[in-house]
């Protein structure tokens, strides 16, 4: 019987041990682990589009072709404009100078440079995945356009497979693209969202709302005499 009696005065303690505040306790689960970063392709050259040296500042379509992702200074960036006169400017993808391989002719009211990729006029945004669909490493890609009309991003890969995202969110076109296409295009935009200390949240909701955060006055000690 007193075996009994300990038992049961046992469990009960165990119970009450794993309740706090009328909650059961549950167990830590373990850290989810982050996604992998993915690869995307980022041009050596952008279309001239502000500035003096400017081709245009209208710009409206910016298409890479002959890419490769083994090779960063393959391929030429064609430069379309909506301004008048201004027509299509060609460039080379390993110097950034006008290009007139395969017959290529631009307008003479053309920059004379493209816009490296190191320049503070290139935007963050979203880019192409270096792999096209279903991850094959063959399936690299060999296009990329930008179409600021339509806002789409349109990734074009060498296995005819093409992947179309949004310019505005990176969301991808499912009607416009092939199957197993990523949902959303990375980019190199730096999140704004700002992360706080768990501690600091309430600091962080004053100064949001515009309330200065203080510490309550110390309470005197009392006079001893």
């Amino acid at each position: 019987m007193h075996a009994t009696t300990t038992s049961v005065i046992s469990v009960l303690s165990a119970l009450f041990v794993s309740t706090v505040n009328g909650r059961a306790a549950v167990a830590a689960r373990d850290p989810t682990p982050s996604p992998a970063p993915i690869a995307y392709y980022t041009p050596n050259y952008y279309c001239p589009s502000t500035g003096t040296t400017a081709a245009s500042t209208t710009v409206y379509e910016e298409d890479w072709t002959g890419l490769s992702t083994s090779n960063q200074n393959a391929g030429s960036l064609e430069c379309d404009s909506y301004t008048s006169g201004k027509g299509v400017c060609y460039y080379r993808m390993d110097t950034g100078a006008p290009d007139t391989r395969n017959n290529l002719k631009s307008s003479n009211k053309c920059a004379s440079m493209a816009i490296p990729s190191t320049s503070t006029e290139v935007p963050c945004g979203y880019k192409c995945p270096s792999v096209g669909p279903s991850g094959s490493a063959t399936k690299t890609l060999n296009e990329m356009d930008i179409d600021s009309f339509y806002e789409t991003l349109t990734c074009n890969y060498n296995n005819d497979s093409s992947c179309v995202f949004k310019t505005s969110n990176g969301a991808l076109v499912t009607y416009l693209s092939s199957s197993k296409c990523i949902s959303k295009a990375p980019t190199t935009c730096i999140s704004s969202r700002r992360s706080y200390k768990r501690e600091d949240n309430f600091t962080a909701m004053l100064k949001k709302k515009g309330v200065e955060a203080r510490v309550p006055n110390a309470v005197a000690a009392p006079e001893t005499s």
